[in-house]
This record gives C-alpha cells, structure tokens and sequence, in this order.
C-alpha cells in the first residue's frame, strides 16, 4: 500500500501498546517531521495510560555520510521527541508493541512523505510469539536505553505467553 497506509498499520501497532512501542527506520527527513509530529500525538489523544514510543534510526550510510548524526540529532529536535542511532549501521524497518504486534515493511517510517502514493509493502502481525523472535533477532543492533527497552518488551512478551500456557522454546 501507500506509505499512508503502512503509518495507518504503525499507528494501530503503537496504540495497541500497554506501555512501550519501538519504531525502527532506515533513515530520518526533516522536511517530514510535522506530519511524523501530528500522527504520534493523534496515538495519545485517547489514551490514559503511560506510553513511551521509542524511535530509533538505522542510517545505513553514515559509513560513508559522516553529517548522520547531526543530521538525526535535527530530526529529532524538530520532531521534539528522542530518536537515538542503531548501535550498528541498519536498513530494517519495523514497528513493535509490548503486546506482540507488529509490522515489518519496506516503507521509511520516519523519513515517510505524507500524500505519497509509492507502493510499500508491510506485513502486520498480531503474534506474541512472533514478537519475542524479532526482538531476540534484533537485541543486538541496538545499545544504550534501547536494549533496555527490548528486555522490558521481552519480560512483557513473554509474562503474556505464560498467562496463555504457551511454552516458548
């Protein structure tokens, strides 16, 4: 679908959040933040709970672009929010709740032109299991408070599959 529809899929996912939600992108566009702004408020405006949505940028170029971290630190102060780096270079995409959906796609997420009509593609899935596997997949691309987040969403995850009797292996 459109990159629209793949933020519809990110909104649904993040909203389903009990308490953390994480957003991976490939890269960042200044030019884009209000859109970016106006679609993570619109989450909060039925919400009571406490909800963090981490937002972190891959930037698989800044190897040989050395301006990537000035230039996620801009996006960041302009969108007002923390948006931190991969530990590791990385050209994933992917949105992931505590409650084990999640969308993994093609579309840029945070670098996303708002009326574009690109053809994306995405994949939205409601599945605690599957949940644990991509953040045990990618636990390793990221540092700092992030990782701390990813064993918060595991703890959360994998409390979730007890409460069902599911066994994980």
């Amino acid at each position: 679908g459109t990159e629209q529809q793949q933020w519809d899929a990110a909104v649904k996912i993040i909203s389903s959040s009990e308490n953390d939600a994480l957003i991976l992108s490939a890269f960042s566009n200044i030019q884009h933040t209000e859109s970016i702004r106006n679609r993570l408020e619109s989450i909060f405006e039925d919400r009571d709970s406490e909800l963090k949505i981490h937002m972190c940028v891959g930037e698989p170029n800044r190897i040989n672009e050395t301006d990537y971290i000035d230039r996620t630190e801009r996006f960041a102060r302009e969108l007002g929010r923390n948006v931190s780096l991969t530990a590791t270079p990385s050209h994933a995409k992917f949105v992931i709740s505590d409650t084990g959906m999640f969308w993994i796609g093609s579309c840029n997420l945070l670098s996303a032109s708002p009326g574009s009509w690109n053809s994306e593609v995405g994949v939205l899935v409601n599945d605690p299991i599957g949940a644990l596997e991509l953040l045990d997949l990618v636990t390793p691309w990221f540092g700092g408070e992030e990782k701390k987040v990813i064993k918060r969403m595991i703890m959360t995850l994998s409390t979730q599959k007890r409460d069902k009797g599911q066994k994980r292996d």
